[in-house]
């Protein structure tokens, strides 16, 4: 089961978007508990090291926004779209420096709200969404935002099979995984956008274990996290369902439940979008290791070689040692005062004196 970690200083109680890097997550705008709070211009930011405290908060969006969408890659977080205004504009907030948000006006057209949001390191993708006043409906629309040029305009790529807005997404560096479940759909359909392959439909893949409607999405490299939602009987769910990307058109699985029932709201993770990882078992951030968890040397075991004109060497077991280290093989001349090194698949003993009389 999920635990509870530090909230948000704010209630919101709408459709806030929200990314992040390998360091922190961000929340964008929504709806807070009040009407003179129907927009929210604020943004939030939880570091993964300290979870447990309250979030901080950090710069502005350019207006308040409530139901719009964000996604991002390691250096930038962008909140695109919204209702009741339909915003085309997009807000960029760079993580180095996030007391301050910069504006693409013209990043989303035509606006839209209730969009979801996927994408990798290079390019975020805008899915489907609820229309502008002048063309109203659920979407199956994909539009790409190219990080390495974001003031332009989102293109447009290969679309969803069939329309959805207010639905859950996440994926990892090469694909995307868009929930079916949303607006007054309750189903179980999941589908993959290919990044290589963008231009195409959108293909379907295994089905969700659970029907729903409003899902909310995250994951890691290797999996993906559908959770929550409305049920058909319009209760609320904390079901938790996850896919393995690696064999996708098999059915999800089960995977706990969440501390509370959740739906319509965003999700950010540090390992999803293709997240840069390390293979650090002592990262700051133990959120941003590999998974699973990656060996970070070779087998474990010290040597003791040479020494006083010797050649024999010695292996200590460090799962054991207190106990007599042990005979390995001996080197090809008896020696004083080498150095050492090595990596994870070999040892090295360099230099030192040879004994006179040794051949």
């Amino acid at each position: 089961q999920t635990v509870t970690k530090g909230n948000l200083p704010l209630e919101i109680n709408e459709c806030h978007g929200g990314t992040g890097n390998t360091s922190y997550g961000y929340t964008f705008g929504g709806r807070g508990p009040s009407p003179s709070n129907n927009r929210l211009s604020s943004t939030y930011r939880v570091e993964y090291a300290n979870d447990t405290a309250l979030a901080s908060e950090k710069g502005s969006l350019s207006s308040g926004r409530r139901i719009n969408s964000s996604v991002g890659n390691a250096n930038y977080g962008y909140a695109g779209g919204g209702y009741d205004n339909n915003f085309s504009a997009m807000d960029r907030l760079d993580y180095s420096n996030d007391t301050i948000a910069t504006t693409n006006s013209d990043g989303l057209t035509p606006g839209r709200f209730s969009y979801n949001c996927t994408g990798n390191q290079s390019y975020g993708y805008f899915i489907a969404g609820y229309g502008s006043p002048a063309s109203p409906g659920e979407k199956s629309t994909v539009n790409r935002l190219d990080y390495s040029n974001d003031s332009a305009a989102t293109s447009p790529k290969g679309p969803l099979p069939s329309s959805a807005f207010n639905f859950g997404a996440t994926g990892n560096a090469n694909y995307g995984y868009v929930d079916r479940g949303g607006g007054d759909n309750y189903s179980s359909r999941i589908y993959r956008i290919d990044y290589a392959n963008d231009t195409a439909t959108a293909v379907q893949k295994g089905p969700l274990w659970y029907e729903a409607q409003n899902r909310v999405a995250t994951g890691s490299g290797t999996t993906g996290y559908f959770a929550g939602g409305f049920s058909p009987s319009g209760t609320g769910l904390i079901s938790n369902s996850g896919i393995d990307y690696s064999n996708d058109t098999a059915n999800s699985t089960y995977r706990g439940a969440l501390v509370i029932g959740c739906s319509s709201g965003f999700n950010f993770s540090s390992r999803e979008h293709g997240l840069p990882q390390t293979t650090s078992a002592r990262s700051v951030n133990p959120a941003t290791q590999l998974e699973p968890p990656a060996q970070v040397g070779g087998p474990a075991y010290g040597y003791v070689a040479a020494g006083d004109y010797e050649y024999r060497v010695s292996r200590i077991d460090f799962a054991n040692d207190t106990a007599t280290a042990t005979p390995r093989g001996s080197l090809n001349s008896s020696r004083s005062r080498a150095g050492g090194t090595g990596n994870t698949s070999y040892g090295y003993v360099t230099g030192g004196v040879i004994q006179p009389n040794d051949s």
